[in-house]
């Protein structure tokens, strides 16, 4: 009788399960590697964002020559600062005659009720700055083109916290967050990203320095 050799069933399925573990094990690495560059590519970019504001605010500070006022919704003697948007507090801080009106917290791009923010942090040159008179963040453009207005936060990001200093040396914070709600520990201070499924869509950047006058008047 001839023999006929091959595989038994059992030999077949052991060699199945060793092979479907390899790909799983292949597949796991392969996603580990596409998060990880992801949630890279996403925090570089929130601190490319942040170095940019704080480099931008610090040289109006360096050059402006004057001393940087913020309007907090809290009255200035003798005048009001601007009411709020959708219920966020609207903040607006002059360094001469440069503008930033600001709201903290608020993704860009965010819809509350009838108010859609298409801003959160612009930044302007009005002839005059008022810090008790805000660009309206809920414009497609709230300045005219004279003014030369920017928004200064890339999409899917908003400012968690910014301090300006009203001394000298100026004192400047910044922290800027990366992703929706759910991602994000909106609470803490700083904010910070939850963790867990879908952090790879979350970033966070945290910025500090002190800012001395070049010019004065």
């Amino acid at each position: 009788m001839k023999r006929q050799d091959g595989f038994t069933i059992i030999e077949l399925m052991i060699a199945t399960s060793i092979l479907s573990i390899i790909l799983l094990m292949v597949t796991v690495v392969i996603t580990n590697i596409g998060n990880l560059y992801y949630k890279g590519i996403n925090q570089s970019a929130i601190q490319n964002d942040a170095r940019t504001i704080v480099g931008q605010i610090s040289e109006d500070i360096q050059f402006s020559g004057n001393t940087p006022v913020t309007c907090i919704q809290a009255p200035l003697p003798g005048a009001n600062c601007p009411a709020s948007l959708a219920g966020q507090k609207v903040y607006v801080t002059c360094i001469g005659s440069v503008r930033y009106t600001y709201v903290q917290k608020v993704k860009l791009g965010t819809k509350i009720g009838a108010t859609t923010f298409n801003h959160v942090i612009w930044r302007d040159t009005p002839n005059s700055c008022d810090p008790t008179t805000g660009a309206n963040l809920s414009a497609l453009n709230p300045s005219i083109a004279a003014y030369k207005g920017a928004e200064l936060i890339s999409s899917n990001s908003r400012l968690t916290n910014l301090l300006v200093g009203s001394n000298q040396p100026t004192s400047l914070i910044i922290g800027i967050a990366y992703g929706d709600d759910d991602l994000l520990n909106l609470s803490a201070s700083p904010v910070t990203c939850n963790g867990g499924a879908g952090d790879k869509f979350c970033a966070t950047a945290n910025l500090q320095t002190v800012v001395m006058q070049r010019v004065s008047n």
